[in-house]
C-alpha cells in the first residue's frame, strides 16, 4: 500500500475513538544512519485536525556544522512507560507495508497538539528518532544532542495539556517580561518600566493572589523538574516556546519570571502576596519537615506531599488587624505579634483519616492518658477542652443556621466520654460525624499541653518549648521555635481554642455577646458575627471595639453591604478596605484599643505578681528563721566587722524580708484580681503600673537583703564572702537596669523574627 493510499485510509476512518485494525500494521522498522555522513532522523508531523490520528514520516538527513537543515527540536519528558500510545509511520518511498510505533503516554499525549491544521512541521524527537534498542547509535546520538538542540530552527518545550488556570499565569509572564528585564548570568532583574513596585520589594507589583496561584500551577509540569531541560531550552534559539496545551509563550519572555528555583519562586510570592493583601494568610500553609533544611523556614513549600488536612481559619488576631512584616534581611522576617504560651508535651497523634474503628479507639485513650498524666481520670473542663481543640472548634451551635456535618459540642463530648470510659459491649450506635471529624483534623498533627495547661492542635514535629504565638494579620496561631537571640523558626499552625477570636489582643468576648458564624446570602458564606443572648439580636461588629474610635483620617463608608461588612476609607490617601479593618496599621491597632491592650497587661501584670507572692514568702521564711537559729549563736568574727555589726547586718536583713512579704502582701490586697475587660483605662493604668511596681520593690528589697547576708558571710569568710557581694550586687544592677528599661519601654508585644 502506497504512502498516499495509506493517508486517504486515515482521513477517511481516523477519528479518535475510530476502530483502527492494528493487525494491518507492523512494528516499524529503523533505516540505519550512515555515520559517516553524519546523518540524523527527522520526523514530519503531518497536517491534520486535532482529534485525528498521528501519522509521521521519518527521513535520514546529513547535520553537520555546514549543513542544518530546518527542524524544530522537542522537549518533553518521557513520562511512565505505562499504557504506551500507537502512531502510524509511512515511507516517502511508498513502497513500505504499513507500520506503526509505539510511543509513551506523555509524548502520544503531546502530538496531537503540536500538529497543525494547515501545514506540515517537521521535528527531531529523542525517543522517534533515535532507534531506541539500538544501543551504539542511542549512545553516538545522546552525544549529539546539545549540537542538535542549539542548531534547531527553535526548540519546543512540552508541559503538559495545562489547566484552565494557564491562560493566566501567560498573561502573568508577559506582563513581566514588559515591565522587567533580566540577567540570565547573573540571575538579576531590572524593571523597565516606570513603575517603582518592580524593583522595589516593599511594593506591592501589578499582581494578584489568583496570578501568583496560576504562575504556581504553571510550575508544577514535570518538566521543570527534568536536569536536561537546562541542555535543551537553555542553548535553544530565542525563538523557543513553552508549550502548554493550545497554549504557548515565547522562551525570552518566559525567562524573565524564571530566573529562580522553585524555593525562591515561593519566596517572592509570598512576600508579594503578602504585601499586597496585608495579612499573612500564606503562613498558615508553611510547615516544618524534618526532611526539610530550606531556608528561610516562613516561606511555604507547596510542593510538598501529603500534607495534613487542612485547619479552618479563625481569627485569633481579630477581624481587624494588619499584617505590616519587615524584611531586615534577605533571609529573615519581622512580623508584630504576641507570645501567648509554650509547649511543655508534645504527643504525635497516630491517627490515620482511613484509620479503623478500634485502633481509633486505642488510640484516642493512649493520647488523652499521655496529655493528663492520668489513667483516663479527666475532669469535666479538661475533657470539653480536649474535645473542642481535636474538633479544631467545628461544633453545630458556633453556626447559625448549624452545620450538619458536625454534632453540637456536648454530643461530642458524650461520644469521647463513651469511647474512653465504656467497655466495648456497652457501646450505644456512636455517629459517623463524630469518627469523621475526630480523625480528620488531628491526623498528621500533634496534641500538646501547654505550660498554662491548655490543650494545642500543632504540627506534627512540634516540640517542648516551642512557643504558642498571635501575629497580626494571621488568621490561626503560629508555633514558633526560638533560636536565640530573639529570632524563630517557623513550626506551624495551630488551634488554641481560648484564643480563636482575639482574645490574645482584644480580651475575652464579655456576656451578653459571644461569637457565632451567620449566614449570609450575598456573600454564600459563613460571616463572624456576635450574639446578643439577652435580646437575641446579632451585630457584625465586634463589641470590644464598638466604642473605640478609629484612627486618624479613617472614617466609615456607607455602602450596599453595610448588613454584613463595614467599609471604611483614608480620607487622605484614599485607600478602601472592604473587610473590616483588615488594613489598619499596627500602631493604628494598638491606638484603636487601648482598653484590650490594658486589659491584657493587666491580667497579665495580676498573675505576675501573684505567682511571685510564694517566692516572696519561701525567702521571707528562709531568711527569719535563718536569723532565728543563727543570731543567738553568732560568735566573735574574724576580722574586719565587730559581733555587733554582723548582728545588725542580720537584723537588716531580716527587716527587708518583713518589709518584702508586707508588700506584696498589701499589693495584692489592694489590686485585686477579677475581670479587667469594663474597667476604665484609668483603672486599668493603675492595675499595671501598681502591679509592676509592687514586684519591682520587692526584688530590690530581697536583693539587697542577701547583700547584708553576704557581708555577714565575709566577717567569718573573706573571700567566699565577697564573692557572694559581687554577684548580688551584680543581681541587684541587673534588676534595676531591667526595670529602668521597663519605664522606658512599657509596650506588650515585640517584633518576632523569623529565619
Amino acid at each position: 500500500m502506497s504512502f498516499s493510499k495509506l493517508l486517504s485510509r486515515f482521513s477517511s476512518s481516523g477519528r479518535h475513538g475510530d476502530p483502527i485494525d492494528k493487525q494491518a500494521f507492523i512494528p516499524y522498522t529503523y533505516l540505519p544512519l550512515d555515520e559517516a555522513a553524519h546523518e540524523i532522523r527527522l520526523l514530519t508531523l503531518h497536517r491534520g485536525k486535532f482529534k485525528d490520528h498521528i501519522k509521521i514520516t521519518l527521513t535520514n538527513t546529513p547535520f553537520t556544522d555546514d549543513n542544518v537543515p530546518t527542524f524544530e527540536a522537542l522537549s518533553y519528558t518521557w513520562g511512565s512507560p505505562e499504557n504506551p500510545v500507537d502512531i502510524f509511520i509511512g515511507h516517502v518511498s511508498g513502497t513500505e507495508p504499513d507500520q506503526s510505533l509505539l510511543v509513551t503516554k506523555n509524548l502520544g499525549e503531546a502530538l496531537p497538539y503540536l500538529r497543525r491544521e494547515d501545514q506540515d512541521r517537521v521535528f527531531w524527537i529523542d525517543a522517534i528518532c533515535v532507534n531506541q534498542q539500538d544501543l551504539v547509535e542511542r549512545s553516538k546520538q545522546v552525544q549529539r544532542m546539545a549540537a542538535i538542540y542549539s542548531k534547531a530552527t527553535r526548540v519546543v518545550a512540552w508541559l503538559g495539556p495545562g489547566s484552565k488556570k494557564i491562560p493566566l499565569a501567560l498573561k502573568c509572564f508577559d506582563k513581566i517580561d514588559r515591565n522587567v528585564e533580566g540577567d540570565w548570568n547573573s540571575g538579576s532583574l531590572r524593571a523597565i518600566s516606570g513603575d517603582p513596585s518592580w524593583e522595589d520589594d516593599e511594593m506591592p507589583m501589578g499582581l494578584k493572589q489568583r496570578d501568583f496561584s496560576a504562575m504556581m500551577e504553571f510550575f508544577k509540569s514535570e518538566w521543570f523538574e527534568r536536569l536536561w531541560i537546562y541542555q535543551e531550552i537553555l542553548l535553544s534559539s530565542t525563538e523557543s516556546s513553552l508549550v502548554y496545551g493550545r497554549h504557548s509563550i515565547n522562551w525570552t519572555s518566559f525567562r524573565s519570571a524564571a530566573y529562580f528555583s522553585t524555593h525562591e519562586v515561593y519566596e517572592d510570592a509570598f512576600k508579594r502576596i503578602t504585601a499586597a493583601t496585608k495579612n499573612l494568610k500564606l503562613l498558615t500553609t508553611v510547615e516544618m519537615h524534618p526532611s526539610n533544611a530550606l531556608d528561610p523556614s516562613w516561606v511555604p513549600d507547596w510542593s510538598h506531599p501529603n500534607r495534613p488536612f487542612r485547619l479552618p481559619w479563625w481569627y485569633s488576631s481579630g477581624l481587624i488587624s494588619r499584617a505590616a512584616p519587615h524584611f531586615p534581611s534577605e533571609k529573615v522576617m519581622q512580623v508584630d505579634g504576641v507570645v501567648v504560651d509554650s509547649i511543655a508535651l508534645s504527643e504525635p497523634c497516630q491517627i490515620q483519616i482511613n484509620m479503623e474503628f478500634r485502633p481509633l479507639v486505642l488510640e484516642m485513650r493512649r493520647i488523652v492518658s499521655r496529655l493528663f498524666s492520668t489513667n483516663l481520670a479527666v475532669d469535666e473542663p479538661s475533657l470539653i477542652s480536649f474535645c473542642r481543640t481535636v474538633f479544631a472548634g467545628y461544633f453545630s451551635e458556633r453556626f447559625d443556621p448549624p452545620l450538619q456535618p458536625f454534632l453540637s459540642l456536648s454530643q461530642a463530648v458524650q461520644q469521647l466520654k463513651i469511647i474512653l470510659y465504656k467497655p466495648d459491649e456497652e457501646w450505644p450506635p456512636l455517629s459517623s460525624k463524630f469518627f469523621t471529624c475526630i480523625k480528620s483534623f488531628p491526623s498528621g498533627r500533634c496534641l500538646c499541653r501547654t505550660h498554662k495547661g491548655n490543650i494545642v492542635l500543632a504540627p506534627r514535629v512540634a516540640a517542648k518549648g516551642d512557643v504558642v504565638t498571635v501575629l497580626l494579620g494571621c488568621p490561626n496561631p503560629m508555633i514558633l521555635r526560638p533560636t536565640g537571640e530573639g529570632n524563630f523558626k517557623v513550626v506551624g499552625e495551630a488551634y488554641y481554642d481560648k484564643i480563636a477570636m482575639g482574645e490574645a489582643l482584644m480580651g475575652p468576648i464579655h456576656d451578653p455577646f459571644k461569637s457565632v458564624f451567620r449566614w449570609n446570602a450575598p456573600e454564600q458564606g459563613y460571616l463572624p458575627s456576635f450574639l446578643n443572648t439577652e435580646n437575641n439580636s446579632y451585630q457584625w461588629v465586634d463589641p470590644r471595639l464598638s466604642e473605640l474610635p478609629l484612627p486618624v483620617s479613617w472614617r466609615k463608608k456607607k455602602h450596599k453591604m453595610e448588613d454584613c461588612l463595614q467599609l471604611f476609607i483614608n480620607d487622605i490617601t484614599g485607600e478602601e478596605t472592604n473587610v473590616p479593618l483588615r488594613r489598619l496599621s499596627f500602631s493604628s491597632y494598638n491606638a484603636r484599643h487601648p482598653q484590650a491592650q490594658a486589659s491584657e497587661l493587666a491580667t497579665q501584670a495580676l498573675e505576675s505578681l501573684q505567682n511571685f507572692l510564694p517566692l516572696i514568702i519561701g525567702i521571707t521564711i528562709f531568711g527569719a528563721s535563718t536569723f532565728a537559729s543563727l543570731v543567738s549563736q553568732l560568735e566573735e568574727p574574724t576580722s574586719r566587722f565587730s559581733l555587733a555589726t554582723v548582728q545588725a547586718f542580720m537584723a537588716i536583713a531580716w527587716i527587708l524580708f518583713i518589709v518584702a512579704l508586707g508588700i506584696a502582701m498589701f499589693g495584692v490586697t489592694i489590686i485585686k484580681p477579677g475581670p479587667t475587660g469594663s474597667m476604665q483605662k484609668s483603672s486599668l493604668k493603675f492595675l499595671v503600673k501598681g502591679a509592676r511596681l509592687v514586684k519591682m520593690v520587692c526584688q530590690l528589697l530581697v536583693i539587697v537583703a542577701f547583700l547584708f547576708l553576704s557581708l555577714v558571710v565575709v566577717a567569718y569568710a573573706g573571700p567566699v564572702g565577697w564573692v557572694a557581694v559581687g554577684l548580688t550586687a551584680y543581681g541587684c544592677l541587673v534588676t534595676v537596669l531591667f526595670w529602668v528599661q521597663w519605664v522606658r519601654n512599657p509596650g506588650p508585644t515585640d517584633p518576632l523574627a523569623c529565619d
